[in-house]
């Protein structure tokens, strides 16, 4: 694990800051693959798989976003981990710096007590800083979610929930040099039927180019639920490596 970090950030440091950093050319037809493995055999047997995908279209002051991604992992035969994702969203320009967009979701993390979750969301995006070098723009508005948990190791059954949550998020991307960056976001849930019903999730991302379209890529994900599933803790923290091609 140390030298995977190591190797990231030694690639990063390869690429100093840069004034006046191009600004990335807005494309009608965009992508990125991300791709991670781990196989272990012999004293101890451990497979771990980290796969993500990401289109973009733009057309007409639209942008249409679709995401897959997935945390796969087995050890001494048994799954250890499995957590999927996918999202299509579609944002709609406004004003130069506003947006509107709406977002379907999909969750899956049993090893979470999540046997399905969907939420839709409605918000306006607003762009604070859009230069070269650095991008930040704040979320806000509403969502609706629908899950049903797995059951727990308890023996406790199964149960289905939906509920209207407010949705805040903040993201900020700040370019290192042509295309390596770091980028963080941040997302809130909170439950307002109820008050202790909060959910945060952070992602932090560093992209260190090998090529133009090959990269190396590290990234943290913390997840946080303060009112799970019972019988479930109530924070997930997933570290991940390895390569991103762009298209």
């Amino acid at each position: 694990m140390r030298w995977r970090v190591a190797a990231v950030l030694a690639a990063a440091g390869l690429v100093a800051p840069v004034a006046g950093v191009a600004q990335e050319a807005k494309r009608p037809v965009e992508g990125t693959i991300d791709l991670g493995f781990v196989d272990v055999s012999g004293n101890s047997d451990v497979t771990t798989l980290n796969a993500a995908e990401r289109l973009v279209l733009r057309t007409g002051g639209w942008e249409l976003v679709e995401q897959f991604a997935v945390v796969f992992g087995r050890t001494d035969g048994v799954t250890s981990t499995s957590h999927w994702k996918a999202a299509v969203r579609a944002d709609r320009t406004l004003a130069k710096r506003i947006a509107l967009f709406g977002q379907v979701e999909f969750e899956r993390n049993t090893f979470a007590g999540i046997a399905r979750r969907f939420v839709e969301t409605i918000a306006l995006r607003i762009s604070l800083l859009d230069t070269p070098s650095d991008r930040l723009s704040l979320e806000a508005g509403g969502s609706y979610t629908q899950e049903r948990s797995a059951p727990a190791a308890s023996g406790d059954p199964a149960t289905s929930t939906s509920f209207v949550s407010a949705h805040g998020a903040a993201r900020y991307k700040r370019m290192l040099g042509d295309p390596a960056y770091v980028e963080q976001s941040v997302e809130f849930l909170p439950n307002l039927e109820i008050s202790s019903d909060v959910r945060i999730s952070s992602q932090t991302a560093l992209v260190a180019p090998l090529s133009k379209q090959v990269a190396l890529k590290a990234s943290y994900v913390i997840l946080f639920d303060n009112l799970p599933q019972p019988g479930f803790g109530k924070t997930d923290r997933t570290f991940s490596t390895g390569v991103q091609v762009a298209f």
